[in-house]
């Protein structure tokens, strides 16, 4: 059986997991141009320079490109909508780019559970799902494998009225860093477990997240309380073909519901087996909730390894989450359901 390559086994991690590898080479960065490196199967890139993204680079560049795996982190995420300065994400955000380019994939993993006392992240990632997938043998390797699952924080009244109010201004504060180190001051104060470049990694990263919000998904909301309400916003259409007859699809913040007569039935005070008919003077729709929707047109699903990912082809980021609630009527949800796109084929 051809081994594995891991380079980079003096980190942290590696003397962590190095027991449980089976089939496996180690060595360090500085021995990579003594062996050869066409002889494995894989190659794991687990070594890092903290100071120095050409080093990174190079070390990129002396391996083969097929089969070979760049760690990288759920920080690099935030990397792809904001402009930020932290060190450590923007260089492993610029290694990603340079995988993806040259036919490298890149396994991002969270914050480590079984090492982690306060999980500082969203994005956790246990050692035994590390273990499991590089012991694995992959059919076929993809561009990116999100190996980490979305942890539901429980936040106190305080942080979620900060954070929510975040959430609600984030395309505002993403583009003036002042702004966010003063937002980043008061997470830091009031002991909110994310905040610098962890809170902006874990900007799109959501344990429940809900499909739009018209009369179905307005009521469900009330049911399932979702952390996040996504919505395209762009402008309602109608159907003329396969057999539809102008039948309208709503696009905007309440769907189809703005068409609806707003009519309902109720039970008869003098008898239980009468219905009334009652129709309101005004119909009322509500929005969704400001804190906790946005503006985000889905295009595709995937399913990775533990978490859903929502793509919107106009944006540069995506949106992580444990579950997905399809509220986006009967049209629109066939066409996610059809369009789903699975990367977790190997397990």
């Amino acid at each position: 059986m051809i081994k594995k390559l891991i380079i980079g086994k003096n980190s942290q991690l590696i003397k962590l997991i190095i027991n449980e590898l089976v089939n496996c080479d180690f060595i360090s960065h500085n021995q990579i141009d003594s062996i050869q490196i066409d002889s494995y199967s894989e190659i794991y890139l687990f070594s890092w320079s903290k100071s120095s993204l050409i080093a990174n680079i190079r070390m990129l560049r002396k391996l083969k490109k097929t089969n070979t795996y760049f760690i990288s982190s759920v920080a690099a995420i935030g990397s792809y909508f904001s402009n930020f300065k932290f060190t450590y994400p923007k260089n492993k955000y610029y290694c990603e780019r340079y995988c993806l380019k040259n036919g490298i994939s890149v396994i991002r993993i969270g914050s480590i559970t079984e090492t982690t006392q306060h999980i500082n992240h969203i994005g956790i990632t246990s050692l035994k799902v590390l273990i499991n997938f590089i012991n694995k043998d992959k059919s076929n390797t993809k561009n990116i494998y999100n190996l980490f699952e979305v942890s539901n924080i429980k936040r106190n009244f305080l942080e979620k009225i900060i954070f929510s109010f975040y959430l609600s201004l984030n395309s505002i504060i993403s583009k003036f860093p002042k702004i966010f180190i003063i937002f980043s001051t008061i997470f830091k104060l009031f002991k909110v477990k994310i905040y610098g470049y962890s809170l902006i990694s874990n900007r799109y990263m959501f344990n429940k997240l809900q499909i739009g919000f018209g009369c179905i998904g307005s009521s469900i909301y009330r049911i399932h309380d979702p952390n996040l309400i996504a919505y395209s916003g762009k402008n309602d259409y109608a159907l003329f073909k396969n057999g539809f007859n102008g039948l309208i699809i709503g696009k905007s913040k309440i769907g189809a519901a703005k068409y609806w007569h707003g009519v309902w039935s109720k039970t008869s005070s003098h008898c239980s087996k009468l219905r009334h008919k009652y129709v309101p003077l005004v119909v009322s729709r509500r929005n969704p909730p400001l804190f906790k929707s946005i503006r985000f047109n889905i295009d595709l699903l995937k399913r990775d390894l533990f978490t859903w990912e929502l793509v919107d082809y106009s944006k540069s980021y995506s949106i992580f989450t444990n579950k997905v609630i399809l509220c986006a009527g009967v049209i629109e949800n066939l066409k996610l359901l059809s369009n789903i796109q699975k990367i977790d084929k190997y397990l």
